[in-house]
């Protein structure tokens, strides 16, 4: 199976520490955040087979945290779970 060419759906978001990199596709009002693990390799690209399916009934995002894939990989501190979790908070308030 070809790996599906996701690049239409990638999008940046400016936070406060950095930038994350995001898929978005669908729509709606039925919103589902697709997120991955805190693994070395793990990115937002962990989805890249369900992200159309799903978005065939419901608005998908799909992150890549800061410290991970393509979002801000050089944070002073670290990728923190703190860092993580401030970063993903802001996204959802963006949106």
């Amino acid at each position: 199976m070809p790996l599906p060419n996701l690049s239409k759906y990638e999008k940046f978001q400016k936070v406060s520490n950095g930038r994350m990199r995001y898929y978005e596709a669908g729509s709606g009002s039925e919103h589902t955040l697709l997120l991955h693990g805190m693994g070395v390799v793990t990115s937002a690209d962990t989805f890249q087979f369900v992200i159309e399916p799903l978005a065939k009934k419901l608005h998908v995002y799909a992150l890549d945290y800061l410290g991970f894939g393509k979002s801000t990989r050089t944070l002073p501190q670290g990728p923190l779970f703190d860092v993580v979790v401030d970063g993903i908070r802001e996204f959802m308030d963006a949106k």
